[in-house]
């Protein structure tokens, strides 16, 4: 069958948006390999190329046609461009300025990573009302296709422990961390449980929805998210019964939510009472977790970050020390308690907003709280509107309670970050009428003005951080990888070492670690190597020399950088310490 012209979409720069937005929500799903870090590097290059692409389509538009940008009545764009800003100063002041701006390849977060968040907002309320079924539908999708891998994967760590009477540990899926994903399968929880009280045809399906990713949270074994998961739906049910004034049935919601939070603290009572009984072993296993958290035994080392936090906030009160740079606030108040706990590198919090406090002091923790009272607001606005109803706002009130739980135990990440920027967006979309950008009509007689001069300096501005804050940390991640994990001769693996001691790649925290590694690596073939002429001029050069001197230092000096760690991560996995 033909499709008539009418019949298909014209082609615009919002489709353009909408197409890179829809690739955005591929995130979760993008692993690569010959990466340093391949959970977290290729997915945020992959991230910041979209918004980037994104915001200069947008800015073409603006250049080219009869649109404008209205931005006066969006609070929580404000709010999170003034928190921007506020990470911006704290990193200027920051004792690790660079770190704080760019962060490293293990995180990939700091002030740049914020920059695309916001501007992945600005791109998200660019859409018509019309738009985010789209967006909502195949972020729910995606999330679909991590939990039927997460569950597939706890039902082969289950079999095999059948097999060897191993222990069963939690899902990861595409993530490398267990707690990572189970705030992403929070987010989507929401997003179907949002769709299912804005679609009565499709309800069911969505709830369905809900719950593949509700059985794959549990299977993360996150008791974050959980507790979290379970205050949320209080706070929904409650807010549900406030606003739903006609319904009879009002109730329930809460009913359920308080029934159920009664029924996991009395299965936590009776595991703890009872932890050997057979029951208890049939019990999931993220409630038995929960049942054995002790902040004074085995949980006790993220209580030790929160002292050393709330200490470098008393450091540096005003600015802190900047985003990304806990390890130095670890480092100025290291607790030799720790090594009967657990590894003694720590470079996040794992609790947000002290995190916020202690590396943004309070100009940074303020604006990062403004940012949650400019969501309730608009909330608020939109559910006066009408543009919310009383089970939507419930929803997403709820979500609010539960990821700010979440964040007191864990931090932020990009695959649930992301998404929690696309609700705000949502949200602001539904709290006031149609797109930021305001469009004229095709009867407007009045000629547009074209901007080519800003036109231009976007796309070499758009060359540049693509050359400069994509291309250039992609080279030097992957030429990482092969040094930390050799598969080539020897002279192919230093060769890397130029690579790295040219590039201007910002990510570098890892590199002197990593090369010296290598070289160790080598120290009972050093000799071997220096009798051959060929192989002696690759030694001889003085990027290699240099990294064999501080590699010598260190060995003889028995000296160990605070920031390194006993054994570097292998490249094939996330560091992240799944505590929770």
């Amino acid at each position: 069958m033909r499709l008539s012209r009418a019949q298909l979409p014209e082609f615009s720069w919002r489709t353009a948006v909408i197409a890179l937005l829809l690739a955005s929500l591929l995130v979760p799903v993008i692993v690569g390999s010959g990466f340093f870090f391949p959970y977290v590097v290729p997915r945020n290059l992959f991230f910041r190329v979209v918004v980037e692409l994104g915001v200069t389509t947008l800015v073409l538009a603006l250049c080219f046609g009869r649109n404008t940008l209205d931005l006066h009545d969006e609070p929580i764009f404000w709010s999170l461009v003034t928190f921007l800003a506020a990470a911006t100063l704290s990193a200027f002041f920051s004792p690790a300025s660079t770190h704080s701006f760019f962060g490293d390849f293990e995180r990939m977060g700091g002030v740049w990573a914020w920059l695309h968040l916001v501007l992945f907002f600005l791109l998200l309320r660019a859409l018509r009302d019309e738009n985010w079924g789209w967006i909502l539908n195949v972020a729910l999708a995606v999330s679909l296709l991590v939990s039927v891998r997460a569950i597939g994967q706890h039902s082969d760590v289950v079999s095999a422990a059948a097999v060897s009477d191993g222990v069963i540990g939690p899902s990861e899926s595409t993530f490398g961390n267990s707690g990572l994903l189970a705030a992403y399968l929070l987010m989507n929880i929401a997003i179907a449980g949002y769709l299912a009280t804005s679609s009565v045809r499709y309800r069911l399906l969505y709830l369905s929805a809900a719950g593949v990713n509700l059985l794959a949270l549990v299977y993360a074994e996150n008791r974050s998210a959980v507790v979290g998961l379970l205050l949320g739906a209080i706070v929904g049910g409650v807010t549900f019964a406030t606003l739903s004034v006609q319904s009879r049935k009002k109730w329930i919601a809460p009913l359920v939510a308080a029934t159920l939070a009664v029924l996991i603290i009395a299965i936590s009572v009776g595991i703890r009472a009872f932890p050997t009984s057979a029951a208890t072993q049939h019990v999931p296993t993220v409630l038995q977790r929960l049942a054995s958290t002790n902040p004074a035994g085995s949980d006790e080392s993220r209580t030790m970050q929160w002292r050393a936090a709330i200490e470098g906030f008393r450091d540096r009160p005003l600015l802190g020390y900047g985003l990304e740079n806990h390890n130095l606030v670890w480092s100025a108040h290291f607790d030799p308690g720790i090594y009967k706990i657990d590894t003694d590198i720590y470079d996040r919090t794992h609790n947000q907003f002290l995190e916020m406090l202690a590396t943004t002091g309070l100009v940074g923790a303020i604006a990062f709280l403004a940012i949650w009272f400019a969501i309730g607001m608009t909330l608020v606005r939109a559910f006066r509107a009408g543009r919310l109803s009383a089970s939507a706002v419930a929803v997403l009130a709820g979500l609010q309670v539960a990821y700010a739980t979440y964040l007191f135990f864990w931090f932020v990440d990009l695959n649930s970050t992301m998404l929690w920027i696309l609700i705000a967006a949502l949200i602001a979309s539904r709290g006031t009428v149609g797109s930021v950008v305001l469009e004229t009509t095709g009867r407007d007689t009045e000629e547009p003005a074209f901007k080519p001069v800003l036109a231009l300096a976007s796309i070499l501005v758009l060359a540049a951080v693509l050359y400069g804050e994509a291309y250039t940390p992609l080279r030097a991640n992957r030429a990482l990888a092969r040094i930390d994990s050799p598969g080539e001769s020897v002279g192919q693996t230093l060769s890397e070492f130029d690579l790295l001691s040219r590039t201007s790649a910002r990510q570098t925290t890892h590199t002197p670690m990593v090369m010296a590694q290598f070289m160790g690596s080598l120290r009972s073939r050093l000799s071997y190597l220096g009798a051959d002429p060929g192989r002696r001029r690759i030694l001889d050069r003085s990027t290699i020399m240099r990294a064999v001197s501080w590699w010598r230092r260190r060995n003889f000096t028995n000296r160990r950088p605070t920031n390194s760690r006993r054994s570097m991560p292998s490249t094939r996995q996330s560091t992240s310490v799944p505590v929770a």
